[in-house]
């Protein structure tokens, strides 16, 4: 989702239910069918339990098909202020929300 600041997020939900938001405001196009955006925060809900986190680092790596119409997968490695890592792979897409902010 493109936020009305230009930030960009990536949303997982693990198999827990915890929620991972991963946000940034830089990316760039690698070539037609990849792109990767920097992650510069992290708000997470793990057990229950909300935390924001305004100083992470990593990338989110988005390969797309050769037309650039479907995703084939999304890596993201990001670090939090903590040094905590966290990694997210997502393959087999069948649908992709692109949202913007009003």
């Amino acid at each position: 989702m493109i936020a009305k600041n230009g930030k960009y997020n990536f949303r997982f939900i693990d198999k827990n239910n915890n929620v991972y938001v991963l946000a940034g405001g830089k990316d760039r196009q690698l070539d037609v069918s990849n792109l990767y955006s920097n992650i510069d925060s992290m708000d997470t809900t793990i057990d229950g339990k909300k935390a924001v986190d305004s100083q992470a680092m990593g990338g989110c790596n988005t390969k797309l098909s050769p037309d650039g119409e479907k995703f084939v997968y999304i890596d993201c490695a990001v670090s939090n202020s903590k040094k905590a890592s966290f990694k997210f792979r997502i393959t087999n897409i069948t649908d992709v929300v692109r949202a913007f902010a009003p």
